[in-house]
């Protein structure tokens, strides 16, 4: 072999050396690559499923404060039927002091009932008022919260 020949097979093998290191350069920066991309995608996959938990728990709990509206809206029909009732003792006991007789005892007798009522009234307003007032608040603090973990995945979700 001659210089020429030999420069040639000298400068082919470091071609080759070179072609060799810079393709396992590329595939690392691949592999590389393909990590970031499945933890990329595994990132979205998790923001995805946890919107659609949040926005589901959402719902659910928007079922319970419906619910509970509806509760309240029994509460204030009870509430009118016992200023009803009131209205009615109170109007007895002016009528009772005009009265004599025995249409006073009659009017004193409706007025016990009525005072019984009133008072089984104000014990089941008072206890279910207590009750609902917070069951109300604790699911608007849930849906609160929910709404803010979802806008915080929504942010995340817009700034990747």
């Amino acid at each position: 072999m001659g210089v020429g020949e030999d420069n040639a097979a000298l400068s082919a093998a470091s071609y080759c050396a070179g072609m060799d290191l810079r393709v396992s350069e590329g595939l690392a920066e691949n592999k590389k690559l393909t990590a970031r991309c499945r933890g990329y995608n595994k990132t979205v996959r998790t923001m995805r499923s946890g919107l659609r938990d949040a926005r589901g728990e959402i719902e659910i709990l928007r079922e319970r404060v419906g619910r509970l509206e509806i509760e309240l809206k029994e509460e204030r029909r009870l509430k009118g039927e016992e200023k009803t009732i009131r209205c009615e003792f109170e109007n007895n006991l002016i009528k009772e002091r005009r009265e004599s007789g025995s249409r006073m005892e009659m009017l004193k007798g409706e007025n016990e009932v009525l005072k019984l009522k009133l008072e089984e009234f104000k014990g089941k307003w008072e206890r279910r008022e207590r009750i609902v007032k917070a069951g109300v608040e604790k699911w608007q603090e849930a849906i609160r919260k929910l709404k803010d973990r979802i806008a915080y995945l929504e942010n995340v979700r817009s700034s990747r």
